[in-house]
């Protein structure tokens, strides 16, 4: 069985099918122990309100046709309720002194869903007690019957007592349908005695097991009282098997059995009958009218716990729900404790564990990041040296390596214009090298990160493709575009070699004069010479022969300057190119457009690996604060726990002290 009084969850599908606990996820249960702790803080509430009540309210039930209506009675010493072979009670019948009804005898019945209020009238309606036989069959019109009765002149009962208010409450039999016995169920909770009937010949039936073990964990005690006992032939057997269930379904009434444990029979005891009934009185006669001492007993008894010992019928009751409850609470906080201090092992473990991963993930991300970063930068700035030594190289020699025919003298300015050509398509041609390379290096750092990624991340890697033919897609012809290179007269004469040339010259015949020491000697000759030649130049001849002289060598010039040609014009044309190159920074831009393009292309993959590392990082960390903040979590409900307790334990020693 449950080991809780009152926590125990029901868990019943229908009518007979038990769920396990262990099935039902913490969500269900939380939601119907919320619905029993109302439950109890409503039974609370009963409770207190019993305990303020000053009139004690008894009610009698059993199993059908355990003859609770004859029992009842018995005890009022009159034939108040009806009596049938055929179970008849349906309505809950209370009977109370005549006196709290200005000691008129009659009958208050209450229709259903009205609350009784005796000084309004619109609350219930007045019948005599004749008609008691035919409201008591009226479950669907009436919930509960009034019975004002008077006191009996030849024997005193236990409502019409001068000490305290008391009423005496029949209810339908157990099992008569469902909705009269939770009704039963329900009404158990709001009176202060119950007198429990159980036919004889039968025993406890199943019904009856569960209302009693129901009533046992409220009320201390409960009166047990075994009618028609006189049809018993074994009556050491029928009180064996009877106590033996009293003892397993109610422990403390077994403890008191001689007290609250009656066997009866309650259709001898004596007891007039009411006005215009027919027939003679039951047991007029004296010999008929003895005295039964089992029910004196059980009479002297009853009047007693509820007379007399007020504190056991008033708060036995609430004693013993309070420790009941108490032990619960105590108990739930045990087992709260044990499954949160498991469940936090686990939590622990789980976090100890997440911990190294999560550290472990953290420096292989900053490892795999600064790894592709220098990946990238090394192939970008490869890029960028190769492309500016190639563009360089090809620019330097572009005036020696480019061979255009020379088609003559007459056409030397088409021969420049292609030459201009040639040398721009050599250097567009190193760019587009320059740019396959860039190309080649970035297909290989695409795979060396690709290789990074799937090593490190495995299955959590996303592949990518890398389509290295929308690389460099611009226009072939920007540079000529960019290029102002118009041919000039002295693009087709080498200035810088007649310039190196005379300075070549004149540099080494200075420097022969200087070291064989002849500077001098020389210097005066040459003076001397000058001198003459300017003598003789006045005369006419002299004339005649400097003209020719100048002719000579102007043509002599002429003739060198035009075989020059197809060697001057590459190198000025080239010179040209290369000073406007370096005025556009030509090399250095398009070395940075080049390993720019590549660091654009690589941090693809990289941001992708970045990406995918930052979640697996954020996962985990949310992960470690959700654990942390379970651990937590369970630290504050064990100590919340281990409060309720201490405090149920207090609480327990205070009611346990309550001597009644």
């Amino acid at each position: 069985g449950s080991p809780y009084h009152l926590l125990n969850l029901d868990l019943r599908l229908g009518s007979t099918a038990q769920v396990q606990e262990d099935s039902l996820d913490h969500t269900a249960i939380a939601s119907l122990l919320n619905d029993r702790l109302r439950a109890i803080l409503a039974h609370l509430s009963s409770l207190q309100e019993r305990m303020r009540d000053t009139s004690s309210k008894i009610l009698v039930t059993g199993d059908l046709n355990a003859g609770k209506s004859t029992f009842c009675n018995a005890l009022l010493r009159r034939n108040v309720l009806p009596i049938d072979q055929q179970p008849c009670t349906s309505v809950f019948a209370e009977i109370l002194n005549a006196k709290y009804n200005d000691g008129v005898e009659e009958v208050h019945a209450v229709p259903c869903g009205s609350t009784y209020i005796r000084e309004n009238c619109a609350t219930y309606r007045v019948f005599p007690l004749a008609a008691l036989h035919s409201l008591i069959e009226d479950a669907e019109t009436y919930s509960v019957l009034k019975v004002y009765i008077s006191k009996s002149d030849d024997h005193p009962t236990l409502i019409h007592n001068d000490l305290v208010g008391a009423s005496l409450i029949d209810g339908p039999g157990l099992n008569k349908d469902s909705i009269q016995t939770t009704n039963l169920f329900t009404r158990q909770e709001e009176i202060d005695v119950v007198v429990f009937v159980v036919n004889a010949e039968n025993y406890f039936t199943l019904s009856a097991q569960e209302f009693i073990a129901t009533a046992a964990r409220e009320k201390a005690f409960l009166f047990i009282v075994v009618n028609r006992f006189d049809n018993i032939v074994n009556t050491k057997k029928c009180v064996s098997n009877i106590l033996e269930q009293v003892h397993e379904l109610a422990p403390d009434t077994y403890d008191k059995a001689s007290d609250l444990v009656h066997f009866v029979s309650s259709k001898n005891v004596a007891y007039r009958r009411n006005p215009g009934d027919d027939g003679d009185d039951s047991g007029s006669d004296d010999d008929e009218n003895k005295e039964n001492p089992e029910f004196a007993s059980l009479e002297s008894s009853l009047y007693q716990f509820v007379i007399q010992k007020r504190s056991l019928s008033k708060l036995a009751p609430s004693k013993k729900y309070s420790l009941s409850l108490l032990q619960d609470v105590r108990l739930v906080c045990m087992e709260n404790k044990k499954y949160i201090e498991a469940k936090k092992t686990q939590t622990q473990e789980e976090l100890d564990e997440l911990r190294p991963k999560h550290e472990k993930l953290l420096k292989i991300s900053a490892e795999t990041s600064e790894q592709i970063d220098k990946q990238v930068e090394s192939l970008s700035q490869s890029v960028y040296d190769y492309t500016r030594r190639q563009i360089m190289r090809t620019v330097e020699e572009s005036q020696k390596t480019v061979s255009v025919p020379y088609p003559g003298f007459f056409h030397a300015i088409d021969y420049a214009i292609s030459t201009r050509e040639a040398i721009v398509q050599s250097i567009q041609g190193s760019v587009i090298r320059c740019e396959n390379y860039a190309r080649e290096q970035t297909i290989t750092g695409f795979n060396a990160i690709k290789s990074i990624g799937l090593i490190h991340l495995q299955g959590n890697y996303r592949e990518m493709v890398f389509r290295s033919e929308k690389m460099f897609t611009r226009r072939k012809d920007t540079l000529s575009r960019t290029l102002d290179t118009d041919l000039e007269p002295f693009d087709f004469i080498d200035l810088e070699k007649y310039k190196g040339l005379a300075l070549s010259t004149f540099t080494s015949m200075s420097l022969s004069f200087t070291l064989f020491g002849i500077g001098p000697y020389y210097s005066n000759l040459l003076a001397s010479a000058w001198r003459w030649i300017s003598a003789i130049g006045g005369s006419g001849g002299i004339q005649r022969l400097f003209v020719p002289l100048v002719f000579c060598g102007s043509a002599a010039t002429i003739v060198y300057v035009i075989r020059d040609i197809p060697i001057a014009v590459p190198r000025n044309v080239g010179r040209k190119i290369a000073q406007q190159l370096d005025e556009q920074d030509y090399i250095h831009s398009n070395a940075l457009r080049l390993s720019r393009e590549c660091i654009r292309l690589l941090q693809v993959p990289a941001r992708g690996i970045r990406h995918t590392f930052d979640h697996l990082v954020n996962k985990q960390q949310e992960q470690k604060i959700e654990l942390e903040k379970d651990v937590d979590s369970m630290d504050e409900a064990l100590q919340q726990f281990k409060d309720i307790g201490d405090e149920a334990d207090v609480q327990y020693g205070i009611v346990s002290a309550v001597d009644l």
